[in-house]
């Protein structure tokens, strides 16, 4: 990654979306850091996510381990309520 030009600590998805709750700016966009198995955050990616909860103006987070995560938190942070995994589910009723 580091050769592709990304930071040390940065976070790997960026939804660059503003969310607004009962009309009111509640974040400028969500951050996603995608683990596997037992992997945590890094020291630098926890320094990332300090700074981003020291802005005035928040960033959703999430730390995802698999993609059926990461696609829930999108889509609940977009606020799109069908979610392809429940069409999954009821196709085999």
């Amino acid at each position: 990654m580091k050769r592709e030009g990304q930071k040390a600590g940065v976070w790997d998805i960026f939804i660059p979306h503003p969310k607004f709750v009962d009309g009111e700016l509640a974040y400028l966009g969500m951050w996603i850091e995608m683990k596997a198995g037992k992997n945590r955050l890094t020291n630098e990616q926890t320094r990332f996510k300090e700074i981003l909860s020291e802005c005035e103006v928040q960033y959703a987070w999430a730390v995802c381990y698999t993609w059926h995560d990461a696609a829930k938190r999108i889509c609940d942070y977009l606020d799109i309520k069908v979610s392809p995994f429940e069409s999954e589910s009821n196709d085999t009723q």
